[in-house]
């Protein structure tokens, strides 16, 4: 029994002990990462301090603080982007990012853009958006081609914004590969949308034979939106690539060229639904009494998609579209009446 005792008694002044570690490892490590808070701020003070000195001197930084601060770059990025936000339009706040951009910037993004840390990468990212060399497009389209997804973003957002063709051939060769963009780039790129950057697109377009990648290509020319209509256009449309085919639509929709009418009304009855329905979406812009009697038509498809959209684009057509799809009868089809009247009634709450 006393040796049973014993044994209890070692367990519980060992639990005790467990306790008295665990509480010491924590005080230790929030001592620790206060004293890292403390001379993160601190050091960001300096560099504030310092950065803003040279601003406002119109001085560059000794090389002794540029080697120091190449090693701080997530601090130095920090203070950036709050300067930015009280100096962004200033013209000497321009120069000194330039300035910024040789002696700090680029330097830091060669050391950091192979690194296996992604924050790293991040980094390197990050410092190049404010300006990069002939010598770093293979770096920055390494970091397009990067798994983590946000950082393959803002590098192709970079490559956009300077309008180089490398880091632009790249961004369409990874991205077309199955990635599916995210909303914030397609923004990025309606942001710094010009016909230079779609003229980059347009040649790549014009020499790419594979399919998925001419459909990315088409993708961002809608985004752009680019109002020309490409002779290659029709061209890609023989191949019987649903996606290709729906892709190529929709940039038709931003097109102003009144060619376009015939190539949508000729894709109206094509045997493939998907792009019968998205020819009937594609024709509320376009207000004619031609689109109306081929969206009459697509209004009583077998497919349910097809006759939704094609009584929503009568709808947009105004009241000639609307007393078409009023005249619809369950008698003559039963489904072109139910759509009509699902549409019409919509349409009256809005």
């Amino acid at each position: 029994m006393a040796q049973f005792l014993g044994i209890i008694k070692l367990l519980v002044l060992f639990q005790f002990a467990l306790i008295f570690i665990f509480v010491l490892a924590m005080y230790f490590t929030r001592g620790y990462f206060h004293y890292r808070a403390g001379k993160t701020k601190k050091l960001a003070d300096e560099i504030a301090l310092r950065l803003s000195a040279c601003l406002s001197e119109e001085q560059e930084l000794p090389a002794k603080k540029l080697r120091q601060y190449i090693k701080a770059i997530d601090v130095v990025l920090m203070v950036l982007k709050t300067m930015e936000t009280h100096h962004q339009h200033e013209a000497a706040f321009q120069r000194f990012i330039i300035y910024l951009s040789d002696n700090l910037l680029q330097p830091a993004a060669r050391n950091l853009y192979n690194s296996r840390h992604w924050l790293k990468r991040y980094y390197a990212t990050i410092c190049l958006s404010y300006g990069f060399e002939k010598s770093d497009e293979d770096r920055l389209s390494q970091l397009v081609r990067d798994n983590t997804l946000l950082i393959s973003i803002n590098a192709a957002s970079t490559g956009i914004r300077y309008q180089n063709p490398v880091v632009i051939n790249q961004l369409i060769t990874s991205f077309a590969k199955g990635r599916h963009l995210q909303q914030s780039f397609f923004a990025q790129i309606s942001e710094v949308s010009n016909y230079d950057v779609a003229d980059i697109i347009i040649a790549r377009l014009q020499i790419e034979r594979e399919p998925y990648t001419k459909l990315f290509c088409y993708r961002l020319l809608k985004q752009i939106p680019y109002t020309r209509l490409l002779d290659c256009a029709i061209d890609d449309l023989l191949f019987e690539l649903v996606d290709l085919r729906i892709g190529i639509i929709e940039y038709l929709t931003e097109v102003q060229d009144e060619r376009k009418n015939q190539i949508l009304y000729d894709l109206a009855f094509v045997p493939q639904w998907e792009v019968r329905a998205a020819v009937a979406k594609s024709l509320a812009r376009i207000h004619n009494p031609r689109s109306m009697d081929i969206l009459s038509i697509l209004l009583t498809d077998p497919q349910w998609w097809v006759r939704v959209n094609s009584a929503t684009s009568l709808y947009a057509q105004g009241e000639a579209g609307i007393d078409i799809l009023k005249a619809q009868s369950p008698e003559n089809d039963k489904f072109a009446y139910e759509t009509a009247q699902r549409i019409l009634l919509s349409g009256n709450r809005k």
